[in-house]
């Protein structure tokens, strides 16, 4: 029970924090993933320095440089990965679209079928053309999905998790006998 608790309590926090600030939220995000593309690069620092194999970690220094700028520039990458986002979603949509438009040749499509690649397609291209109020309604949405999930969570512990049997602590082991081998 202790555990769905937290797991209620951390729910809400990360619900509201998204839903009150997306801005925030979005810009802690990518700051976080700048840190930790910062983390290896001074781990591989310190081993460089205290090893004796002196082989100077190049890769630490890309990391380092990518974290960096991670957290210096953190609405610039967020923009960016929405527009990789749009863009996986203007190429989905098309090229669903252009399948569909292949299968007519050898059999009948129905105008049902073009409904999700054209939403797809058009989700895509308001993504590309207005990242960051996007950006700001996803996060609203996973932060409404996470306060469901609390409540969810919640309404388990109390309905299901109070009615679980205890564990058994002891097991008779008196009345458990071989098993016989049978040879045909």
């Amino acid at each position: 029970m202790k555990n769905a608790i937290i797991r209620v309590l951390f729910a809400m926090a990360v619900g509201l924090t998204l839903i009150l600030w997306p801005d925030e939220a979005t810009r802690y995000l990518v700051i976080a993933t700048g840190i930790l593309f910062i983390l290896p690069s001074v781990i591989s620092f310190l081993i460089y320095l205290f090893s004796r194999n002196k082989r100077f970690p190049f890769d630490g220094i890309g990391s380092l440089l990518l974290g960096v700028w991670f957290i210096a520039m953190p609405d610039m990458f967020a923009n960016l990965l929405m527009y990789i986002l749009g863009g996986i979603l203007i190429i989905a949509g098309a090229h669903q679209t252009i399948s569909l438009l292949i299968a007519r040749k050898w059999t009948p499509v129905s105008l049902f079928f073009y409904i999700t690649p054209i939403l797809i397609l058009a989700a895509g291209i308001i993504v590309v053309c207005n990242p960051e109020s996007i950006r700001n309604f996803v996060f609203l949405i996973i932060g409404i999905l996470c306060l469901i999930y609390a409540a969810s969570e919640l309404l388990n512990a109390i309905l299901f998790l109070r009615k679980k049997p205890s564990p058994k602590t002891h097991i008779d082991k008196s009345n458990i006998e071989d098993a016989e081998v049978i040879e045909e």
